[in-house]
């Protein structure tokens, strides 16, 4: 751990980390006998999954979300052969690959991962972590954006309450309406 709690450190880790599975495949990426959407599949079952292994823990910044959405985009344009020559915008990219953005995707891991906590059994560590609040003064230097309040923000853009949201974990249909309402692509 890291005085600023570890994720920067760790983000380049899984950079590093999901680089090297990428390099690993490059015989699957210049394979012509394969299908790009093939090898789509492929970039988001072992490249990806290595670059966001716990990213759902992570307290997230925009320079953190911006390089491992640059490090997805340069992996994407290299598998669908899309030179620096071609002008094409990432969101357009990002269609043409079936992508969401990095930003939406570590948004769902996670709340995917609150509502599988919050449907734990009463008494459970993790269900109980959620709802700890600590008392007393933060030191000085400290980050004033914590994980916990940023889900705090989360919450309050749907205009609920954390007592709604954890009445809604229960019935997982609602919990993905929730989601799907939460993490949407649009504004």
């Amino acid at each position: 751990m890291s005085e600023r709690g570890g994720t920067e450190e760790d983000a380049a880790s899984r950079i590093k980390k999901a680089n090297g599975v990428f390099v690993q495949l490059y015989p699957v990426w210049r394979n012509l006998n394969i299908s790009k959407e093939v090898k789509i599949r492929i970039s988001n079952t072992n490249v990806k999954s290595v670059l966001l292994y716990a990213c759902e823990t992570w307290q997230t910044t925009n320079q953190i979300t911006r390089r491992l959405q640059i490090f997805v985009n340069k992996r994407l344009r290299r598998i669908m052969n899309i030179k620096w020559t071609h002008k094409i915008t990432n969101e357009e990219l990002w269609r043409i690959t079936h992508q969401r953005s990095i930003e939406n995707q570590i948004k769902r891991r996670k709340w995917n991962l609150i509502g599988h906590t919050l449907r734990k059994e009463t008494g459970a560590l993790e269900k109980t972590a959620l709802d700890w609040d600590p008392q007393g003064y933060r030191r000085r230097g400290r980050p004033k954006r914590t994980w916990r309040r940023k889900i705090e923000d989360e919450i309050r853009s749907t205009r609920r309450s954390w007592n709604e949201v954890k009445g809604i974990a229960g019935d997982s249909n609602a919990w993905k309406l929730f989601m799907d309402a939460l993490c949407s692509t649009r504004s």
